[in-house]
C-alpha cells in the first residue's frame, strides 16, 4: 500500500483539514487522492524535519468518494 498512498498524494489530492497533534503539536494534513488504479483513500500525514510522514491512510467511505468524484467533475461547493 505504501506506493498507492504515494500515488494519492501525487495525482492531486484535496486538502480536508489541517488539525494540531495534541502532543507534539505537529500540523496533521488530511487528504482525499486517487490511486492509479482508481482507489480513493484518505491519507493523513505531516510534515517533519523537511520530509513528508504518512501518519495513516485508509479507504475513504462512499459518501467521501461521492464528493471527491463530484469536485473532479467540477461541482467544487
Amino acid at each position: 500500500m505504501p506506493e498507492e498512498v504515494e500515488q494519492a498524494l501525487a495525482n492531486g489530492p484535496i486538502l480536508v483539514k489541517i488539525e494540531r497533534d495534541e502532543e507534539t503539536g505537529e500540523a496533521r494534513n488530511r487528504e482525499v487522492g486517487v490511486t492509479d488504479n482508481g482507489r480513493v483513500l484518505i491519507v493523513v500525514w505531516t510534515l517533519r524535519r523537511g520530509r513528508y510522514r504518512v501518519v495513516t491512510a485508509f479507504d475513504a467511505n462512499r459518501k467521501t468518494r461521492a464528493l471527491y468524484g463530484a469536485w473532479l467533475k467540477g461541482d467544487k461547493k
